[in-house]
């Protein structure tokens, strides 16, 4: 059995990604070193490096995701904007109007059909897709919809969107508390600013291409309109005429190197889904349930060793919950989450 763990940390998580994916060849290469029968188990972001490993050729019988840092779309593309809430989490408003083929997240879908373009490998929808129908590897999700690292705004948020919330009052020095929570909603945040925020990236992702015209002896910027652009979609002309930012000009050759590849998706491609730390991903395989909510009481023993914590939802509204959070696997004492552990083996195969 191989256990790697890592977290996510918002400003840099970007980098991580990177490292993560350029680091999955290594972890291919050790995994290998132990045969056909490595149970692999990955924490947070430390399924990218997992995943991408065994995309890679990594030897394996079973994977255990727990509290995965990996957009769902990427294990089932359907679930990339799946429904128009997805995509009201998830797509700036500014991309309203536009088809989904003239986002930077779909770019790579013009060249799946081409052989030997390297263009074809820069998404993230359908990137692990080829792991759930792996013959001989059994995939497994442990995921907790009370994640606080994956909590979601249920409008796409800006860099401030839940920072602030109203004053209250205490009894004690300072008096009244501000309520700041610099770290709101980091997942969600990460990805719709790319392209436009440099929290998150400024070339490509949701920003647009731009160029400069003389209207009545003014010089103004414009893009493409919606209309321009969905025209050119159903044309095909939208593959030599990107409507998002052209900023990275590896995304435009069919030739792009590994580390390229990387740095692309993790900068600069939006995941246009939840978390599959977050969410349902894999469903019942032959009758076997392979997703499992963390979020419940089935997953707990002996009460809980934590008490309620002031949590934010999508309504920017605060209640108290106590829910399984991002690190609980490894925060909380084995006396109160042994029987993640016990269906862990179970799984596996461990016994």
């Amino acid at each position: 059995m191989l256990l790697l763990c890592a977290a996510i940390g918002a400003p840099a998580f970007a980098m991580d990604v990177r490292q993560a994916l350029l680091s999955a060849t290594s972890f291919r290469n050790l995994v290998n070193q132990y045969g056909q029968n490595s149970v692999v188990i990955g924490h947070s972001l430390g399924n990218m490096v997992i995943s991408e490993a065994l995309l890679k050729g990594a030897n394996a019988i079973a994977y255990i995701m727990l509290d995965a840092a990996v957009a769902s779309e990427a294990y089932r593309p359907e679930l990339q904007a799946d429904s128009s809430e997805t995509i009201d989490k998830y797509v700036p408003s500014d991309w309203d109007g536009y088809y989904e083929r003239t986002w930077a997240a779909n770019w790579y879908a013009w060249f799946t059909n081409t052989p030997n373009d390297a263009r074809a490998d820069i998404g993230w929808a359908g990137h692990f897709a080829p792991l759930l129908n792996r013959q001989g590897l059994s995939v497994y999700n442990f995921y907790s919809s009370g994640d606080e690292v994956f909590d979601e705004a249920t409008e796409t948020p800006g860099i401030a969107t839940g920072v602030f919330h109203w004053p209250t009052l205490n009894l004690e020095w300072p008096f009244i508390h501000l309520n700041w929570t610099l770290d709101a909603f980091p997942w969600q945040k990460q990805e719709v600013l790319k392209g436009v925020n440099a929290a998150g990236s400024l070339s490509a992702g949701w920003g647009f291409h731009c160029w400069t015209t003389n209207i009545n002896n003014e010089t103004v910027w414009v893009r493409f309109s919606s209309a321009g652009a969905n025209a050119m979609v159903a044309d095909g002309s939208i593959v030599t005429n990107a409507v998002f930012d052209r900023g990275v000009s590896a995304m435009f050759s069919p030739t792009i190197s590994d580390y390229d590849k990387a740095d692309i998706l993790a900068f600069h491609i939006p995941a246009v889904s939840s978390p599959a730390g977050k969410v349902e991903v894999i469903g019942s395989r032959q009758g076997v349930a392979h997703d499992f909510n963390l979020n419940g009481d089935a997953y707990r023993a002996n009460d809980w060793g934590r008490e309620g914590i002031l949590v934010t939802d999508g309504e920017g509204q605060q209640h108290i919950e106590t829910p399984w959070l991002h690190s609980d696997i490894k925060n909380m004492a084995y006396y109160y989450v042994y029987p993640v552990f016990t269906n862990i083996v179970e799984k596996g195969a461990m016994k």
